[in-house]
């Protein structure tokens, strides 16, 4: 794990636990903050661990959702994503990704969004076993375990990985 601590301030490499900070990033983007504010004002590392496995079984669920999108952001310029959860957007963008549609593929409640503004979350990148282990071991930790979980829920809020080449098109 390379967190280190620098005095009394504890740096964290976004990339340690990347899928994490993502799974959690997808919950913010969706307008469900419970349970990345679960993960960083726990008070315990199994109120942690619960929240994780909550949201994990969540992404799960919503895989039958999943749709590809094209999305015309502005003039000349569109993305393709793929995102767990969306719908019709009405007034402001509220998070997220915002567009109009120009191609979909996905469940029928997808296809009825073709040439209308949505809102999108990206699909998130999820943990996989060994990033889950590394962090669930760290929260154990009885300095830093409880600030590593704050840390994590913050850059869910703020930090974004670099986009992989392709996604955007114009």
């Amino acid at each position: 794990m390379r967190v280190k601590e620098v005095g009394t301030t504890i740096l964290l490499n976004p990339q340690e636990f990347r899928g994490i900070i993502s799974l959690l990033r997808f919950f913010a983007e969706s307008r469900r903050l419970g349970i990345v504010d679960r993960v960083g004002l726990a008070l315990s590392p199994s109120a942690v661990k619960e929240a994780i496995y909550e949201a994990l079984r969540t992404v799960r669920a919503l895989q039958p959702r999943r749709a590809t999108f094209t999305i015309k952001i502005r003039e000349g310029k569109t993305m393709t994503v793929s995102c767990c959860d969306y719908d019709e957007l009405e007034g402001p963008c509220p998070g997220g990704l915002c567009g109009t549609v120009e191609k979909v593929d996905g469940p029928p409640e997808a296809q009825k969004l073709q040439g209308k503004k949505i809102w999108c979350a990206l699909c998130p990148e999820l943990p996989n076993e060994e990033e889950l282990s590394k962090f669930f071991e760290a929260l154990e930790d009885p300095v830093r375990g409880l600030h590593l979980a704050r840390m994590v829920a913050a850059l869910a809020l703020g930090w974004r990985p670099p986009r992989p080449q392709g996604e955007e098109n114009g």
